[in-house]
Formats: C-alpha cells, structure tokens, sequence
C-alpha cells in the first residue's frame, strides 16, 4: 500500500523563519514574483477587536481622534451578522485601571451602529491607570476564541487592534504571554506616545511582524487598514512574503506551498497526481518563489534533493504552468535548467534537483512517472485566502478538514501520514 505522508507548514517568515528582500534587479521585477493578495475591504471577513486606552495620558483629544479616524477607515468595510459571508464584524473594549466592553461583535451589525460608538468613546478625566490591559486583552480573545475560556467557530479571520498610550501598572508580562497566544499573529499595535521608550519596545515586541504602527507615521490609519487586509491573507500552509525595504515591513502574497512526499506510489500514477485535492504542483515563476522554496525548512530539513515541480508539456507540446484553478499558462522568462538541460530536452515534466546541501534546485527534464525516476516528492501550491476567497473555496491550505478555523491552528505543526 503506498502513503502519501503530508507536511504542513506554518508561515516562517510571519514566525521565526526567512524573510525575502524584494529584489533591486530589474530583470527579476519583470516577472510577476507573487500573487497579490486582495485589497477589496467590502469583501473582507474580519472579525476585529478594537482594544483602547483611555486613560488621562491618552486624553480626550486623542480619543476623540482615533474614534473619528477609525470610523472613517472602517466605513470602506461591510458588515454583517455572524453568518454572512464577506462582511466583518467590530467589538470594542476601552480600559483605565479597569477594562470596559463598549460592544461585542454580536451588538453591531452596520456601520453606523459601529460608526456611532467609535465617535462617542470618551476618555477618562482622572485615571491615568493602563492597568485594565490585559483584562481588555483577555476579554477580546475570548471573542475571538483564543483564550482557555473561548470557544469561536466564526468563519472570520480574527485581528486585534491594541491603540495604547501608556504601560503604566501593566502586568507586562501577562501581556507577552497573551500575544504568544497560539492564533494571536494578528496583532496590530499602534503607539500613541512613542516618546515613552518602554511602550515603544513592548508594543514592537508584541506585536505581529510588520504590525506594529506609530502615531508618528503619517500613514498610521492606512497602514492599520493595510494590516487589516493582510491578516485576511493566509495560509495554513507556508505563505510566500516578501521583505518590502521600502516600505520597511514584511509583504505576504496569496501563494500557499505544501511539500507531499510519498513512501511508494503507483507504477501508473503521474507526477501531476501527487497533490492533493484542491492543490496544483508548484509553478516557479520567479526567482522570489525559487528561493522561497529552497530556503523554507520544508526542503532542507527534510533531506529532500529532488522534487516534481508543475512545469509539464501540454497535448500541444508546450512547457505550461498549472494555475490555482487547474488551467494553465506558458512557461514564461524565468528558468534555471540544470547544465546539459534546457526547453528542448527529452521528457514531459521537470524536476528541480539539488546536488548538494545549500545548492540551487536546477530544473531537469523527466519522465512524468515518479515510479520511473524515483522522485517521491513535489511542492504543491493553493490560493490563499484573502478578501475575495473564502474558506469555503478550499483556499489556503484544505481548511475543510478541520472543523473550525480554531482547530485548524491547532494543525499547524503535525506531520500526518494518509493511507491511499
């Protein structure tokens, strides 16, 4: 009996792991490096809970302001009830020495319900506390189904929009350990008084990568709103980003990756086959994605030296690329044939193979039968999800097989096997 032993991949880049520089080299600029990941707010699947200080170091101005300009950012999203699909829904929580729900996400349910509670929040004329923090922390993960308390089976991608101002009688490391929760990669700090250097370092430290927002940034609102769409691209599987050395922050793009390597296979089964349902072997169509797949653990630390890539002849002869959808396009400007190999060569589909640790993965032309070549692994590839792909699409990464967005975090690490 073969067996497909499947690897998932948590996102590295948003972890611990790599992070890619967009290049400076024009030839590579040519060549689209990514999918782009959806930016239609109206269409975004959110659930945010928006966690403030009101303390008297924020102060009533500032109060006054963020709930203005946030009604105002807010108001290019739709929301809706629990189950509509492509809406988002707001909870509000403010705190001093003590934390104070404003709303949860089932008490508003249309902009102007949650346009009218951002514009009335008011600040505190007499407590200069932040003590209430991690009580608010704690009330908007359990929203979100994150704390031991919680329990959320929403199709929405949960986000926290932390907007502080001062630490002061914080537990702070309650807090860290509340922004080490499992799911809480999506964390968008904003300092509003970045002068105090012990907020500054807490909040960077806290918060998602590229999350973190300064009131000193000119772009303070788009760049929560840029967060925001982000957070609604993700993978359950390893997602492509890109370091942006412009803009100073981690890009992701909508390209999901999944090594499957098989323990024996089937003398008829093609290379095209290995992948599974909902998934499409990897097209390498730049050399961001080249080194993306070379350098994530996933290949590396598996030993593998070969694996099936998706370029194939199609019935005209023509080297073409699977796209998310299962149809297909040319081959492209981009290639890294091995020595002796090229679009000419002998066979139907390609493996990239490398000779040693810490070499490139060259492409070579082969049979389209794994059981010929003896190369048992291939690097899958699926959509992710973002604002225009819902869960329900298959979309980053087969989340139909977990019960709930909560249980498929929890599937982040396993390594399974799955007889065939």
């Amino acid at each position: 009996m073969m067996k497909l032993i499947g690897v998932i991949f948590v996102m590295l880049s948003l972890v611990t792991g790599i992070q890619l520089d967009d290049p400076d080299d024009p030839s590579i600029r040519t060549h689209p490096f990514g999918t782009p990941c959806a930016t239609d707010t109206k269409k975004a699947w959110l659930d945010i809970a928006i966690v403030l200080d009101v303390s008297t170091t924020m102060g009533a101005a500032n109060v006054k302001q963020i709930g203005l300009s946030l009604a105002s950012e807010l108001s290019n999203y739709a929301f809706g009830t629990y189950d509509q699909l492509f809406t988002s829904r707001v909870g509000i929580i403010t705190y001093t020495s003590q934390a104070n729900v404003i709303g949860d996400f089932y008490q508003w349910n249309n902009f102007t319900e949650i346009s009218s509670a951002l514009v009335s929040l008011k600040a505190s004329t007499n407590d200069s506390s932040a003590k209430g923090l991690t009580n608010a922390m704690k009330q908007a993960l359990k929203w979100i189904g994150l704390d031991e308390d919680g329990d959320s089976s929403s199709f929405r991608e949960p986000i926290v929009i932390l907007i502080a101002a001062s630490l002061k009688d914080v537990n702070v490391q309650v807090l860290q350990n509340q922004s080490q929760n499992l799911n809480v990669r999506n964390l968008i700090t904003v300092n509003w008084n970045p002068s105090d250097a012990n907020l500054t370092k807490v909040l960077n430290e806290i918060a998602a990568p590229s999350f973190n927002v300064s009131k000193s940034d000119k772009t303070v609102y788009a760049d929560i709103s840029w967060a925001l769409l982000q957070a609604n691209c993700f993978c359950i599987t390893a997602q492509l980003s890109v370091y942006d050395k412009a803009k100073k922050r981690i890009q992701k793009y909508a390209d999901c990756y999944l090594l499957n390597q098989w323990d024996g296979i089937e003398p008829t089964r093609t290379a095209m086959e290995m992948c599974d349902e909902g998934y499409w072997n990897v097209a390498i169509t730049s050399n961001i994605k080249q080194i993306f797949v070379e350098k994530d653990d996933f290949l590396g630390d598996f030993g593998v030296d070969s694996y099936y890539t998706g370029l194939h002849r199609d019935e005209n002869g023509t080297w073409v690329w699977y796209d998310y959808d299962g149809s297909t396009f040319p081959l492209g400007n981009f290639t890294v044939w091995d020595q002796g190999f090229n679009a000419s060569s002998a066979g139907n589909c390609t493996i990239a193979h490398a000779y040693a640790e810490n070499t490139p993965y060259l492409w070579q032309t082969s049979s389209c039968y794994p059981a010929r070549t003896d190369v048992m692994n291939t690097v899958c590839q699926s959509r992710a999800c973002d604002a225009t792909h819902m869960i329900t699409t298959n979309c980053g990464g087969a989340l139909e097989k977990w019960k709930t967005r909560k249980e498929a975090v929890k599937q982040q690490k396993i390594v399974h096997k799955i007889s065939d």
